[in-house]
């Protein structure tokens, strides 16, 4: 028998801000813990066989997703988000330089490629501490919190305390494109998104080997015609300490 809720996310009971309902219409928010079986005799069953089962509704995603609530801890990789709180990246002690020194950084990967769905819902994704500085040679061309957004959706979502450092090591191909959000985007679309943060670009070899590392906007490396960007505000300080741009 095939489960109804196969290539489905249950929505419903994930925490006390999601309910069941009574009706299909979910209109009639059903408080559980309050449900008594109606069954107390045998005869109760034989006569009525409706009495066996509630009729319980509750909202669902189309899709497999991750649920992300302020008690979540998570790195962002390639998958379906659906906020329905703010939510604060996980953080982990990592090194920051080829010194091997150490600091409390957020996790990311600047060279991910996202395929996947943001939905913020209205809320914010929270940087509690700077992401780890990108200090090592890149295998990729494009790098930044996203790599490349591939067909991507990001909508109704805050980027708050964003904080980048970039210090690219000699050896680094001098074609990398970087964006703050995302190195290229390919046919994504992303409406009502917000971010601010701050970008340190370092005086490296690395650095000022690259022939373009940033554009004007910032916020992105390249992008093309097919990428729709609707009700957006990107709010990045930049500090440039590259020999070149002195």
């Amino acid at each position: 028998m095939k489960n109804k809720f196969t290539g489905k996310t249950l929505l419903s009971g994930f925490n006390s801000e999601q309910p069941f309902y009574a009706d299909e219409a979910l209109t009639q928010e059903l408080d559980l813990g309050s449900l008594a079986h109606p069954v107390t005799t045998e005869s109760d069953l034989s006569e009525d066989m409706s009495n066996v089962v509630y009729r319980i509704y509750c909202k669902y995603l189309e899709g497999t997703w991750t649920i992300l609530d302020s008690e979540s801890k998570v790195s962002l990789g390639n998958g379906n988000y659906y906020l329905v709180d703010d939510v604060t990246l996980k953080t982990e002690n990592l090194y920051i330089n080829n010194d091997m020194e150490r600091d409390d950084c957020t996790v990311f990967n600047p060279s991910l490629r996202f395929t996947g769905t943001i939905k913020g819902n209205g809320h914010k994704i929270i940087f509690k501490e700077p992401l780890q500085p990108v200090y090592q040679r890149q295998s990729t061309l494009f790098i930044g919190f996203f790599g490349v957004l591939d067909g991507a959706t990001i909508e109704d979502v805050t980027f708050e305390g964003m904080n980048m450092n970039i210090a690219l090591p000699s050896g680094s191909n001098e074609s990398i494109r970087f964006g703050f959000l995302a190195g290229n985007i390919i046919n994504s679309t992303l409406k009502n998104v917000t971010l601010s943060g701050t970008l340190t670009i370092e005086n490296t070899e690395g650095n000022n080997g690259i022939r373009e590392l940033i554009n004007s906007d910032v916020w992105f490396g390249q992008k093309d015609e097919a990428t729709v960007v609707e009700g957006c505000n990107f709010d990045i300080d930049v500090t440039d300490n590259r020999q070149s741009k002195t």
